[in-house]
């Protein structure tokens, strides 16, 4: 990445070892004091910092193995793009749904904003129906005997070593 985009990428590494750390301390301090997050897939916009962090925590407790791994798409400006795969067990509820303990697998794309050297704006669109159908609260509808492999299907540009890559725009297709 071109040395311009050296902060987002840093601020983004930082993100995804903060919460894979499940470091609370450091992902309070990647967040600007204005930080306003939006997940369009639940309809739900946290108007600061502390419920946002509110929201990562109530997550990381339910999936307290949960791993991230991501990829950034592109860095233009004061925003990045990353997309990303949570792999996860459920231990505890989560969005009105008792324990499973079963394994998850679900992906997403979240656009970032940066203002003074912290994330100002998070806006997040995931697959909650891959999440439930890995939990066995709503059917597989397709009729292949393949499912869809976020990983293997949507991210053959992420680095299986490194876990965070990023992607010039001029090089996809």
């Amino acid at each position: 990445m071109e040395e311009r985009g050296a902060l987002e990428v840093d601020l983004c590494n930082r993100l995804i070892q903060a919460i894979n750390g499940h470091d609370a301390d450091e992902l309070a301090d990647l967040l600007g004091s204005e930080y306003v997050d939006v997940d369009l897939t639940r309809s739900r916009v946290s108007s600061d910092a502390s419920s946002f962090l509110g929201t990562v925590s109530a997550i990381l407790d339910a999936f307290p193995d949960a791993s991230i791994r991501a990829c950034i798409a592109y860095v233009r400006d004061s925003r990045v793009g990353i997309y990303w795969i949570v792999a996860a067990t459920q231990t505890a509820r989560v969005l009105g749904v008792p324990p499973t303990h079963r394994k998850v697998r679900f992906c997403g794309f979240t656009t970032l904003t940066i203002r003074r050297g912290k994330f100002s704006h998070g806006l997040h669109l995931w697959d909650l129906a891959g999440l439930l159908r890995d939990l066995r609260l709503v059917a597989d509808l397709t009729e292949e005997p393949e499912r869809f492999d976020p990983e293997a299907d949507l991210f053959p540009l992420l680095d299986k070593t490194d876990g965070c890559v990023t992607v010039p725009m001029e090089d996809r297709a």
